[in-house]
């Protein structure tokens, strides 16, 4: 548990710093740009993610993966190969783009211009970028080195930070491209000390031992095993990202880039605090659980992961729902209030989303390729469908909260039966009664601040009751001594180095 709470820690430590420069960030591009210029820089972004899903194959999780089941000697050789692919898979992504800039600005941004075809073709370029930042941050998470992960992310919000006001006086005066100048100069920062600090512990693959070692019966053997785990987490990649784009493309072409803004918002603030306890057990619990060697071990794993989430994502879903009137303002303007007609039916699925995440990570680290790519694909299928029915049928932009959540509560129970037929592990009472008391807190506080575009305090004094009572009844007497001690111990060995 102790080792579980250190990687979480580092990374969540690095996440939070990553997302405050973030929301800075993001409250310039709000107050220079309004929604209009949101909604563009998000539908910019996300034809970025979706693309280097492909090229990244889904962010390196299989080379991850890979890494994990290999000795020291292997590593590099491995590392090399997936190298080699991904060269490849690349350049594909980038002369796909520049061929068909003007066919993807029509169908994305909903424009043909000169202007939206050049922000397609220069977009390109951070793909470049982006797949070197994936690459060696995968390698870094295969060695465990969890909190060099952390200051990579930092480093690039830092930049993009600093360029934001300058960034928003360009695109106010018309030029656009500084969109991707931003994304370019904070992903090139980002490559930069990835590769430092992968070729400063030793751990780069372009050495003369793998380059003569190198032969054609290892690439095969290599990239055979890559591929066929990495296949099945592109398409996974490109469905998630995909979809996603789709909904924005969509929703620009019914309602225009100021409707688009408005969801950016909604899904931006739905992720984010997912991301910080997601992302950072994640570092952990993937290649732990790929590296475990019974069934015992597993379920020992899942249970304490389930156990952490349910502590950390419960408070952060109430505090979020209490405060989202403040959230929305000092992150963004009042122009982007609206957003929380769709962000309160989004922070009730995230419930189900990070639960049933626990699980889902024992499909990944299992490399089940058939049934990854099986409920991945209904998922998002699920979700697209819902989301294509709210706006044609309803012609409604808050349905898509609805069917956000959805998919996520047969995911849960679907993730919840393989976890038991394939590790034998059950959900004890203990733990489903404690599911439970953090879903109802969640609901009746969702149900308290449902209309609420000011902050309600007397739910604030409601909600800081519930959470009080759930880590009273969640908590025990050893999981104090033990965070006690690690503090301590963390405490102590910052003073000797100081001293």
């Amino acid at each position: 548990m102790v080792e579980i709470l250190s990687a979480f820690l580092k990374t969540g430590l690095g996440t939070v710093l990553n997302l405050l420069m973030g929301i800075l960030s993001t409250k310039i591009f709000a107050v220079y740009l309004g929604p209009d210029g949101v909604g563009l820089f998000s539908l910019l972004r996300q034809t970025r993610d979706t693309f280097l899903s492909v090229t990244t194959f889904n962010g390196g999780t299989a080379l991850i993966q890979g890494l994990a089941q290999r000795d020291e000697t292997k590593k590099k050789q491995y590392g090399f190969v997936v190298f080699l692919i991904m060269l490849v898979s690349m350049s594909a992504s980038v002369l796909f783009l520049l061929i068909f800039a003007p066919q993807i600005a029509e169908n994305v941004l909903q424009r043909h211009d000169p202007e939206a075809i050049s922000l397609i073709r220069w977009l390109s370029l951070t793909i470049i970028l982006g797949t070197g930042v994936m690459y060696f941050n995968s390698i870094l998470n295969g060695y465990r080195a969890i909190g060099r992960l952390a200051l990579i992310q930092v480093v690039i919000s830092a930049i993009t930070f600093v360029l934001a006001y300058p960034v928003s006086r360009w695109v106010n005066e018309g030029y656009s491209i500084a969109f991707i100048g931003s994304i370019l100069f904070s992903t090139g920062g980002g490559i930069l000390l990835a590769f430092w600090l992968v070729q400063r512990e030793g751990w780069l693959p372009f050495t003369r031992i793998v380059r003569q070692n190198f032969t054609f019966g290892t690439f095969r053997e290599d990239s055979s095993y890559f591929l066929s785990f990495a296949f099945t987490t592109m398409i996974t990649g490109l469905a998630t990202s995909g979809t996603i784009l789709v909904i924005r493309s969509l929703i620009t072409a019914q309602k225009g880039l100021e409707a688009a803004g408005i969801f950016d918002v909604a899904w931006t603030l739905s992720m984010m605090y997912i991301t910080i306890a997601l992302s950072s057990f994640g570092t952990y619990y993937l290649p732990t659980f790929a590296q475990s060697k019974n069934n015992e071990q597993r379920r020992e794993l899942i249970d304490k992961i389930l156990r952490l989430t349910l502590l950390i994502i419960v408070p952060i879903i109430v505090g979020v729902l209490l405060f989202k009137p403040i959230v929305i303002q000092l992150l963004y303007t009042d122009e982007f209030l609206s957003s929380l007609n769709i962000l309160r039916w989004m922070l009730i699925a995230d419930y189900f989303k990070a639960t049933s995440w626990v699980f889902g990570v024992t499909i990944t680290a299992s490399a089940d390729k058939k049934t990854l790519l099986t409920t991945e694909l209904l998922w998002n299928g699920g979700f697209l469908s819902l989301s294509v029915i709210s706006l044609s049928i309803f012609n409604s932009v808050e349905l898509i909260g609805i069917a956000f959540g959805i998919p996520y509560i047969l995911y849960l129970l679907y993730n919840m039966f393989y976890a038991h037929k394939r590790f034998g592990y059950v959900v004890s009472k203990i733990m489903m009664l404690r599911w439970l008391l953090g879903a109802g807190i969640i609901l009746t506080v969702s149900v308290l601040t449902w209309t609420d575009t000011k902050m309600n305090w007397w739910a604030v004094l409601i909600g800081f009751i519930f959470i009080s009572l759930y880590f009273s009844v969640s908590l025990n007497r050893s999981d104090y001594t033990n965070f006690v001690g690690y503090v301590r111990k963390k405490l102590s060995l910052a003073s000797r180095k100081l001293s």
